[in-house]
């Protein structure tokens, strides 16, 4: 296990909002180093933003791929994309659905 690692049930729920991290941006770059190298303490659900997603309504498990990096057996890390950073009712149901403990909201 790495240091500071926390169970999967006894994480925090965090909510982000800004570029899809599976992108090249730069805000996107960043946001993926947080969520990587976080994802052994926090579970993760993001709002993926990108003008004309090609992907929006779909949502993605990058768990698998984030559990090789980190060692670990148990990440949560999900991605919906989106046109955009969503619009209130969107980020409303997004609440009432994941209920996260936090939400991030990184843009430029």
């Amino acid at each position: 296990m790495t240091e500071g690692y926390i169970a999967k049930a006894d994480r925090k729920n965090i909510l982000l909002l800004c570029d899809d991290i599976r992108m090249h941006s730069g805000i996107a770059t960043m946001a993926r180093e947080f969520v990587v190298n976080s994802a052994d303490r926090f579970n993760w659900y993001q709002l993926g933003a990108a003008l004309r997603h090609p992907e929006t309504g779909k949502v993605f498990d990058l768990s698998a791929d984030v559990n090789k990096t980190l060692g670990i057996e148990d990440s949560s890390v999900f991605v919906e994309p989106s046109n955009g950073y969503g619009d209130a009712q969107k980020i409303r149901n997004l609440i009432k659905q994941h209920k996260p403990d936090a939400i991030f909201i990184f843009r430029p």
